[in-house]
């Protein structure tokens, strides 16, 4: 269920429904190729991709439900259906941004691009009384950043990891992290507005390895990790907002609560609106609060916390959100829009009318 097999030529992966990034990564950079994937390398392929897929090539070459293919599917009344833009075009515009509610994806097709292995990539860590700072320059920076560069501001604290230095270990801090697609050689210049906001704690900025970018956060998230998302889509990261957001920084009741501040436009905001289910494509940025802790007793402390970071930003909020990004079982038919909700609700009585996958974030089958 998790093999790769890649085409180096046609620059296509097939992939098994149970593969992690970090399989497909694994066989692709052998050459030197990659398509838009998770931020923790032990994110699987299926519920990333069918949920719309925001990660470091983005802004360069699409979303990961845009370099979807095609895909093998198994519906719920056990037939196994092939959807590309020939075969159930349907479904495949389904299978874009519109989760598991459709079936069980066997197999991913998924286009690749020119990417690594070494990129000029990696975060920069600075002291919480500079978040503000980051954030504004950041908001400016991004809106005539080329697409080759994406990054991501998150209000956290230092990871006790050994490149901090160990007085910094636990304390507030803002972290800068940004992936270039392009050459090595034109990342620093791409960033370096940026990068001299402040005096960093660490500037870990530099050439790496695509994989170790990938597989950079996966120490903060092992297994067995409780964690809660809420998210919303951005249409302006006003200078109030970003007041408020370094406040709610401060607040934060534990080290593994974030706050993201995460990119988008580029090649993700040039896909017509509507050509997939994914549904919204045109906010500058999305806002992502994080929460993850040991202690089952932290979790309504932590999910109250991320709550309150997005309800901060409601004046600046398109109204949608990244699905992906949420923690709440039933945010689907807000997420999506009623437009982008009644198409995906029509297309679930085509292909799942009894709701048979439904533990996710569901598209209630339309009515007859």
């Amino acid at each position: 269920m998790n093999d790769v097999t890649v085409d180096p030529i046609a620059k296509r992966a097939s992939v098994g429904g149970g593969a992690l990034w970090a399989e497909i990564d694994h066989e692709t950079q052998a050459h030197g190729l990659a398509t838009t994937g998770g931020l923790v390398s032990t994110t699987g392929v299926g519920g990333f991709t069918l949920g719309g897929g925001l990660g470091w090539a983005m802004r360069k070459y699409g979303l990961a439900c845009d370099n979807l293919i095609a895909a093998d599917v198994v519906t719920a009344d056990a037939r196994l259906v092939h959807a590309s833009e020939t075969d159930n075009a349907d479904l495949l515009w389904g299978l874009r941004g519109g989760g598991g509610n459709f079936g069980i994806v066997t197999r991913f097709e998924l286009a690749l691009h020119p990417i690594g292995p070494t990129i000029y990539a990696g975060p920069i860590f600075y002291p919480a009384e500079d978040a503000f700072d980051l954030l504004r320059t950041f908001r400016d920076w991004s809106a005539d950043a080329p697409d080759e560069v994406t990054a991501l501001v998150n209000l956290t604290s230092a990871p006790p990891l050994p490149p901090i230095p160990q007085e910094w270990h636990g304390r507030k801090v803002a972290a800068l992290l940004a992936a270039c697609t392009g050459p090595i050689d034109e990342g620093e210049p791409l960033l370096r507005t940026i990068r001299s906001v402040a005096e960093p704690i660490v500037d870990l900025l530099g050439p790496m390895p695509y994989t170790a970018f990938q597989t950079l956060l996966d120490p903060l998230w092992p297994k067995g990790i409780h964690a809660y998302f809420k998210a919303t889509n951005l249409a302006q990261l006003d200078d109030e907002l970003i007041d408020r957001l370094c406040k709610l920084h401060h607040a934060a009741p534990g080290p593994q609560c974030e706050i993201h501040v995460q990119q988008m436009g580029g090649a993700v905001a040039r896909v017509p609106e509507g050509a997939t289910a994914f549904p919204e494509r045109s906010m500058p940025f999305v806002l992502n609060a994080v929460t993850g802790w040991h202690d089952p007793a932290e979790g309504p402390t932590h999910q109250d916390w991320s709550r309150t970071v997005i309800s901060s930003a409601a004046q600046a909020s398109t109204g949608r959100a990244y699905v992906n990004f949420l923690g709440d079982a039933d945010a689907a038919k807000t997420a999506y829009g009623d437009a982008t909700y009644a198409r995906l609700a029509a297309l679930k009585r085509t292909y799942d009318p009894t709701n048979l996958f439904r533990l996710n974030h569901n598209i209630a089958p339309a009515e007859r």
